[in-house]
């Protein structure tokens, strides 16, 4: 006897859907030939959005209290959501604005500006470029936002969200000491995503 599997994750609309299934649900493609339209059914097979697998990969981690993976999983689907899913909403003048490299200089300045002193900011300014690097995620999802203008998403709100999805983060991508005691933030930063999926999708 073979036991069903069903993971689920909840759609944009609350509803629950179950992933495996999803995935191996046949679909009908819809192709043109000539000037009419032709429908036929393929064994092609609806794949989850990488970003959903990723999600669900965390998940089962924290199923498995292996939180480090969890938390790593959860931050990846994140970026991955906001770097594909999101910025390819954006028409292409402003997709090259939005995810760009940009100088460390640059990158330093901006985040740190207001707390210089100006003769510190003249001579950095003055300094020969090094490298250059991504804005950070949280940057680059703030001018996604302030083009695509998502509704019931304040700054607040999306700050406390991005808050609850990178909790840990850092720790756990450089190495640091994961205990038990995070397994309630990891399990409301999951809860964070999938409100942040629900609100911009």
């Amino acid at each position: 006897m073979i036991a069903e599997s069903k993971i689920t994750l909840r759609d944009d609309k609350g509803n629950e859907r179950n992933i495996m299934q999803a995935m191996l649900t046949p679909v009908k493609i819809v192709t043109l030939k000539g000037d009419s339209y032709k429908s036929e059914v393929k064994t092609t097979y609806n794949a989850a959005n990488f970003y959903e697998i990723q999600l669900l990969n965390s998940k089962r981690a924290v199923f498995e209290n292996n939180l480090r993976a969890a938390i790593l999983e959860l931050n990846n689907a994140f970026e991955y959501y906001i770097y594909n899913e999101l910025a390819n909403r954006l028409d292409k003048q402003e997709r090259k604005l939005v995810v760009r490299e940009i100088s460390v200089k640059e990158s330093f300045l901006d985040e740190y500006k207001g707390q210089l002193s100006s003769n510190v900011i003249n001579e950095i300014e003055n300094l020969e470029e090094k490298g250059f690097r991504y804005p950070s995620v949280f940057k680059t999802l703030k001018e996604i936002h302030k083009r695509l203008k998502f509704s019931n998403l304040t700054n607040t709100r999306l700050n406390k969200l991005v808050s609850r999805i990178t909790k840990h983060r850092n720790i756990a991508a450089h190495g640091g000491k994961i205990t038990y005691d995070m397994h309630g933030d990891v399990v409301d930063g999951i809860k964070a995503f999938e409100e942040f999926i629900a609100i911009t999708n």
